[in-house]
C-alpha cells in the first residue's frame, strides 16, 4: 500500500467541511482549513468547476431564455447561478419572463427589486446594468 492509499484509508474522505475531533474545521482527506486554508492553484479550480456547473445550469434554461441573451447577458445568468445556485436564480420568475419577452430593461429592475439587491447591492446593480445594456 502506498503513503498516499494509507493516509486515505486512515482519514477518509469528506466532501463536506466538519468539525474534526480536535473541533478544527476540516475538509477531503483530513485538510486543515484553519491551518492550511486552499492554495491559489485549488481555489482556481474550484472556481473553473463551479463557472462550468453554473454554464451547463444555463445550457439547461429554456431556449427562448439562451436565445434572446447575447453574451454579456448570457454571463449575467451564468454569474447568477453561481452565486445564487440554481434554486435561487430560478426564484426570480419575473426576470426570467422579461427575458424571454426581450425586454431588459423589466429584466433589470427585476433584479434590482429582490433581497439579492439588498444583500450585494454593488454586484447586483452592476450585473443589472450589464443585463440592461447587454
Amino acid at each position: 500500500m502506498t503513503l498516499k492509499e494509507r493516509i486515505q484509508e486512515h482519514e477518509g474522505l469528506r466532501l463536506h467541511p466538519y468539525l474534526d475531533t480536535a473541533h478544527i474545521w476540516t475538509i477531503g482527506y483530513g485538510r486543515n482549513l484553519l491551518a492550511k486554508g486552499i492554495s491559489l492553484e485549488e481555489a482556481d479550480l474550484m472556481l473553473d468547476n463551479d463557472i462550468e456547473m453554473a454554464t451547463a445550469q444555463y445550457d439547461n434554461l429554456p431556449e427562448i431564455v439562451r436565445w434572446r441573451c447575447n453574451n454579456v447577458r448570457r454571463d449575467v445568468i451564468i454569474e447568477m447561478l453561481f452565486q445564487l445556485g440554481l434554486v435561487g436564480t430560478l426564484k426570480f420568475r419575473r426576470m426570467f419572463a422579461a427575458v424571454e419577452k426581450g425586454d431588459f430593461k423589466a429584466a433589470a429592475f427585476e433584479m434590482t427589486d429582490s433581497l439579492w439587491f439588498r444583500q450585494t447591492p454593488r454586484r447586483c446593480q452592476e450585473m443589472s446594468d450589464r443585463m440592461f445594456y447587454g
